[in-house]
C-alpha cells in the first residue's frame, strides 16, 4: 500500500485547507481595508492633499461584499471536507461520465 492511503486524511485535503486560508485571510483584509479606508481618507482631506472624496464610497460596499463572501468561502474550505468518496465513485461510473 502506498503511504497515503494509509493515512486517515487525503494529499487534497490539506491543500483545499491551506487555500480555504488564505481565501479567509484575504477576506478579512479587504473587509478591514473597506473598513479603515473612510477614516483613512477623512484624515488625508485635513492634511490639504488634493483628495476626492466622492468617488472611493461606490467602490467601498461591494468590496465589503465580496470580502465578506471571501471569509465564508474560506471557512467553508477549511470546514468541511468536500466530496465524499463514495459519491465522486458513483459519478463517475455512472451513465454522465464519460464522454466519448
Amino acid at each position: 500500500m502506498n503511504e497515503e492511503s494509509m493515512e486517515g486524511e487525503p494529499a487534497g485535503t490539506s491543500h483545499r485547507k491551506r487555500i480555504g486560508k488564505g481565501i479567509f485571510w484575504l477576506g478579512v483584509l479587504l473587509v478591514i481595508a473597506t473598513v479603515l479606508a473612510p477614516f483613512v481618507v477623512s484624515a488625508l482631506a485635513y492634511t490639504g492633499r488634493d483628495v476626492q472624496l466622492g468617488f472611493y464610497e461606490i467602490f467601498l460596499t461591494p468590496l465589503l461584499i465580496f470580502g465578506i463572501i471571501m471569509v465564508i468561502i474560506g471557512i467553508v474550505l477549511v470546514l468541511f471536507p468536500g466530496f465524499s468518496k463514495d459519491g465522486l465513485w458513483i459519478m463517475m461510473t455512472g451513465p454522465f461520465g464519460k464522454t466519448t
